[in-house]
């Protein structure tokens, strides 16, 4: 058998039908000598053809003062118009009842935590700054918040003054599907994490921790503070970094009057436990399980794996 190909050297694509016939030597198509190939993609190098055009002696018998005459046609096939689809806007619509004071059933007044004088104190206990939700969309996204509201009347705003407006507002608007950028993230870590632990925003919670640990020099001075820090907001990423950072560093650390004065005692048995850990035992595979078995994804390790033993 005779074969016959044609390759396509450009590094851009093509859809195209090809056509091959050999040509008898009055220029008429020999019977049962074509081929035909349709919608053949073509990418850098790709080729076209077949290779089983015509039999040895077919191809004898069509030659043409000693040459065959192959007719070779080509299409391009251009793709369809591609067809707009809207994305679902529900995602949309509920960021964009964020602050709609008309269609709000619940009032947040919010002060100021941090104040450096009386009289910053005081504006912030005379203004606070109103904030309008939603029950239903606080209701899975902070149910704290939404417990505050379920004994009010939706007129009377609740108070809350040991959250600063600033990352009150964020908090709020990342519920409602808003998204916090890193930098902000990484700068407000540890005010978001407080804000969202007290509040049940866990999500939140775990990605400002994550920020956390990805922005932190972890040193033999501040690890202690990171450890006992993690352990007291369940941040089980934070303090299982912290734990890594000590267990790299056992010399270092164990020889500071500080880790050997405020290190509880259930912490030393965390961290002996840690330095012998299964990969699947680390803080990111727990929460994958938890998360792809549809379960909560806060709390400690130790919490964690009970959950997961309980649904196993």
């Amino acid at each position: 058998m005779i074969a016959i190909l044609l390759i396509h050297e450009s590094n851009e694509s093509i859809v195209m039908k090809a056509r091959f016939a050999v040509k008898t030597i009055d220029g008429r198509e020999s019977e049962g000598y074509s081929e035909t190939k349709r919608g053949v993609t073509l990418h850098g190098f790709g080729f076209v053809g077949t290779p089983d055009l015509i039999t040895r002696s077919q191809a004898l018998s069509a030659l043409q003062n000693g040459k065959l005459v192959v007719e070779v046609q080509l299409e391009k096939i251009e793709p369809p118009a591609p067809t707009f689809i809207a994305k679902n806007p529900l995602c949309n619509i509920i960021l964009g009842k964020f602050m709609d004071e008309k269609s709000a059933d619940v009032v947040f007044e919010v002060g100021s935590l941090k104040t450096k004088n009386a009289a910053e104190t005081k504006r912030a206990k005379t203004s606070p700054v109103v904030f309008h939700a939603h029950r239903l969309i606080l209701e899975e996204g902070a149910p704290t918040l939404f417990n505050y509201a379920s004994v009010t009347d939706g007129k009377t705003p609740i108070q809350i003054n040991d959250i600063t407006p600033g990352i009150f507002k964020q908090l709020l608007y990342y519920v409602y599907g808003g998204v916090l950028g890193k930098e902000f993230l990484e700068e407000n870590a540890r005010d978001i994490i407080d804000a969202a632990d007290k509040l049940g925003v866990v999500h939140l919670k775990l990605e400002a921790e994550a920020n956390l640990v990805a922005s932190t020099t972890f040193t033999v001075d501040n690890v202690m503070e990171l450890l006992l820090y993690g352990d007291e907001k369940n941040c089980a990423l934070l303090k299982e970094s912290a734990m890594d950072f000590v267990a790299q560093h056992q010399k270092e650390v164990m020889a500071t009057v500080s880790f050997i004065e405020n290190a509880p005692g259930y912490l030393i048995k965390d961290l002996l436990m840690a330095m012998n850990m299964e990969d699947s035992m680390r803080v990111a595979n727990l929460r994958k399980s938890l998360h792809d078995k549809g379960l909560d994804i806060d709390g400690s390790r130790e919490m964690m794996i009970a959950l997961l033993k309980e649904n196993s």
